[in-house]
């Protein structure tokens, strides 16, 4: 069993989208069953983020999460998720949720911050 933790800013991200984007909570459960069942390195529309030599953690991008709210969308429903994997404990630390509306890419200072060695 892996063990989920966020980042503070994390929750922050996450209170805004949901005051928009009602079945969050719902959604956001089943792509940590998913993540359970698969791994994360197998997940379904999940890339690794090359970020460089000084950050050792593999930090992944959810491209397909689906949210119920936006009908006939699917996987397709422009949300972003930012995630490293901690392999040795079994750890997800969930970095960072966006919408590509909002945000065009992931906020590599906060990657940085939690994951490069000082």
């Amino acid at each position: 069993m892996i063990n989920f933790t966020k980042v503070p800013e994390f929750d922050t991200d996450f209170a805004h989208l949901k005051t928009r984007f009602s079945t969050l909570d719902e959604d956001f459960d089943r792509l940590i069953d998913v993540i359970n069942l698969r791994g994360a390195k197998h997940t379904p529309g999940t890339f690794r983020i090359a970020m460089g030599a000084n950050v050792k953690t593999p930090i992944y991008k959810v491209k397909q999460f689906r949210c119920k709210c936006l009908i006939n969308k699917g996987h397709k429903s422009g949300f972003r998720i930012i995630f490293a994997h901690k392999e040795n404990p079994g750890e997800i630390v969930f970095i960072q949720i966006y919408h590509k509306d909002e945000d065009s890419r992931e906020d590599q200072d906060r990657i940085r911050k939690y994951f490069e060695p000082l």
